[in-house]
């Protein structure tokens, strides 16, 4: 209604001939047109679009990660298989993606570097430790120094109780 009065006012001024002159090259259709071309870009949302797909939920993020991180040798591939045995569905770039803006390399490059966590875990049952110390003992023959090595497997806790002496 505003713009139809602004219409009328603007044709007031310009005068019957300038109108008579404009009037095959703007006719009511036309100005109704715009009008309405006007209205629908004002309404039509696109300032509250955003641009692009929706992100990955972040629980969704997390869980990829965690699966990165636990399991060194797994690719996109076997990350989205596993994704899929629990129900979620994502593409392999997607996990590339949320890899990469996590600062996590590809499998090659984690199964390269391996957590001091990861090595001792894989390695546990094989471990032992070990020292090394002397011991000043009274015995009947006077104070004596005995050698002790002394190891551990640190699995099961258990110590070799072999014994031999050596005294000076």
């Amino acid at each position: 209604m505003l713009e139809r009065r602004r219409l009328a006012v603007k044709g007031h001024a310009l005068g019957r001939k300038a109108l008579r002159e404009l009037g095959p090259i703007i006719t009511p259709d036309t100005i109704l047109r715009w009008y309405r071309e006007l209205i629908a870009e004002k309404y039509d949302g696109s300032e509250q679009r955003k641009m692009g797909r929706p992100r990955t939920p972040d629980e969704l993020q997390d869980l990829v990660t965690r699966m990165a991180r636990e399991n060194p040798g797994w690719g996109y591939t076997r990350i989205r298989d596993a994704l899929g045995n629990l129900g979620y569905e994502l593409a392999r770039t997607t996990i590339r993606s949320i890899l990469k803006e996590h600062g996590i390399d590809s499998a090659p490059e984690r199964s390269k570097r391996t957590t001091w966590k990861a090595f001792l875990r894989a390695h546990w049952p094989a471990i032992a430790a070990c020292d090394f110390f002397t011991v000043e003992a009274l015995t009947w023959s006077g104070l004596t120094r005995f050698y002790v090595l002394f190891a551990i497997a640190l699995q099961t806790r258990h110590v070799d109780r072999g014994s031999r002496s050596m005294s000076k």
